[in-house]
This record gives structure tokens, sequence and C-alpha cells, in this order.
């Protein structure tokens, strides 16, 4: 069984329990999965949601054709950890 970390805890994928407005996607990430034909388009689109809602100083850009995430930690050496 495929787990994902949403909201306040663990759920299986596809089970919502908790609809939350994620401010932290980027319209440049938001053309790419519209313009996505994959079989498992759905699939992407909930693990992002998923990756997005787990932190706010996650960013999203596309990065080697693919959706890529990024977190900002202050303390890292150079404040970026990919």
């Amino acid at each position: 069984m495929l787990l994902s970390t949403v909201a306040f805890g663990i759920t299986p994928i596809g089970v919502v329990r908790e609809e939350r407005q994620v401010q932290n996607k980027s319209g440049e990430v938001d053309r790419f999965i519209t313009a996505l034909e994959h079989p498992l388009k759905a699939g992407i689109e909930q693990l992002r949601s998923a990756i997005l809602a787990s932190n706010a100083d996650i960013s999203e850009h596309v990065k080697w054709n693919a959706p890529s995430f990024r977190y900002e930690d202050a303390g890292a050496p150079n404040g970026k950890c990919d």
C-alpha cells in the first residue's frame, strides 16, 4: 500500500482527510501538469499536492522536464536544500 503524508498524519493515497489551500504552487508547474499526457497523471497531481501541503517552505519548478521541489532551510550552509 502506498502512503503519503497529508495534513495531520499518514493516509493511504486517494483518501482526503483535509483540504487546505496550498500557497506555494507555481504557475510554471501548473502549465506543465496541464499539458502532461501520462497514464499516472492523477497520481502525480496527488503527490505534488501532498509534497506542497507538507511544508510552506517547499517551492517547486520544472527541472529536467519534470516537477522538482526545493526546501528553503535558513539553517542550511547555503540556505537551500535540493
